[in-house]
């Protein structure tokens, strides 16, 4: 869990919520892991794997790949202003929430 928190940018209790629904839904399991006896993959289901191949770019894929077209100056630019952005509307100090997800903080 701690692993896909760092890798969304979320909290753990978030990505616990996540995947119990993945689970719950049939979309993916938990097996042991190979390398670690005391730790567990998440692992996609047939089903899982059948919903990854029919669904459309997200809108968190979109922005990632538009912002990778851009020079790293202009990547600079932009994280600089996000960040003035931020700061300025005082919320600089609020964790962030996966897109379109509420903040309870915010």
């Amino acid at each position: 869990m701690h692993q896909l928190a760092v890798k969304t940018g979320t909290s753990e209790t978030i990505v616990s919520t996540v995947v119990a629904r993945l689970i719950g839904d049939g979309l993916a399991l938990r097996a042991p892991s190979k390398d670690d006896p005391l730790r567990f993959e998440l692992v996609l289901t047939h089903k899982g794997q059948r919903v990854v191949q029919r669904s459309a770019r997200t809108v968190q894929e979109q922005l990632l790949a538009s912002f990778e077209r851009f020079s790293p100056e202009e990547q600079r630019a932009l994280a600089d202003a996000l960040e003035s952005w931020v700061a300025g509307a005082g919320l600089g100090a609020v964790s962030p929430a996966m897109f379109f997800e509420r903040n309870r903080e915010g």
